[in-house]
Order: structure tokens, then C-alpha cells, then sequence
């Protein structure tokens, strides 16, 4: 795993299940009562298998599952709750309303939002916002965070 760090800003190369172990600790170091996680990138470039693996690193016997038809997965992990959204098929406002997003993200726990770049303007300001971009071996992670 490569690793920079700025003020603000985080970058990381993710070549294997292993590589994650750097990252997850820097995330534990970042955890509040509430923390929201913005996650962008392409389709299948590794968003829901970094909460997979987030998931497990917390608790090995847990398994996480993708949200995409369920819209929001809830997770009770280590006296922990995290909550999982994937709001890709959302078209609009309306849609994030009748999921109860807005009641969801006031909720204590880490909170994985992915796809969130359509609702920018209705979904509070992440703590951290990660974008994956696919490597040929790998996938390269950006981190901005606030805290």
C-alpha cells in the first residue's frame, strides 16, 4: 500500500483484502459519535467491498451485503452501528425522502453513503469523502476529510 498524506488530504493504493489494514486505522482515528462517508466512483471499482471489508476488520465473523436493493443496510458491529446506503437507482428528492434518509443520517454511527453526488445539495457535508478510481492492479483512493 502507497501511502501520502497532506493536510487535508489522504491518497491510497489498494492492491489486495490486506492493503486495507493502513486505511481502517486511519478511519478508527477519525470516528466520532456520528461520521458520514461519502464513497464516489465508476460501478464495480470496489465502494461496497470497502464497507465489506471496513465491516470485517471490525469483526471477522460479520458479513456485510451490498444495499442495492435494499437502499440502506444496518449493521451492529462492536457496539458500533453502521449504516450502508447505496442511492444509485434514487431519480430524485422525493425517493431520498421516502427511504427516510434524513431521519437515518441524524442517527449516532458511521454512515457509508455511495452515489451521493446527485444529492449534494439535500445531503448534509460528509466528514470524509473517498473517491475510488480502478487502477490495472489495484484502485486508488482520495481522501478529503474535515476532522
Amino acid at each position: 500500500m502507497t501511502t501520502r498524506f497532506e493536510k487535508h488530504n489522504k491518497y491510497f493504493v489498494i492492491s489486495s483484502e490486506k492493503s486495507y489494514v493502513l486505511l481502517f486505522k486511519f478511519l478508527r482515528k477519525l470516528y466520532t459519535a456520528k461520521l458520514i462517508v461519502f464513497l464516489s466512483g465508476d460501478i464495480g471499482v470496489g465502494k461496497t467491498t470497502f464497507v465489506k471489508y471496513y465491516i470485517k476488520s471490525l469483526n471477522s465473523n460479520k458479513n456485510a451485503y451490498s444495499p442495492t436493493f435494499s437502499l440502506i443496510n444496518e449493521y451492529a458491529v462492536s457496539n458500533l452501528k453502521i449504516y450502508h446506503y447505496d442511492l444509485y437507482r434514487l431519480n430524485n428528492y422525493r425517493e431520498l425522502q421516502e427511504i427516510g434518509v434524513d431521519y437515518s443520517l441524524n442517527l449516532n454511527g458511521i454512515h457509508f453513503v455511495e452515489w451521493p453526488n446527485s444529492f449534494i445539495t439535500e445531503l448534509p457535508l460528509p466528514d470524509i469523502h473517498i473517491n475510488f478510481q480502478a487502477l490495472e492492479y489495484g484502485t486508488f483512493l482520495s481522501i478529503y476529510n474535515e476532522l
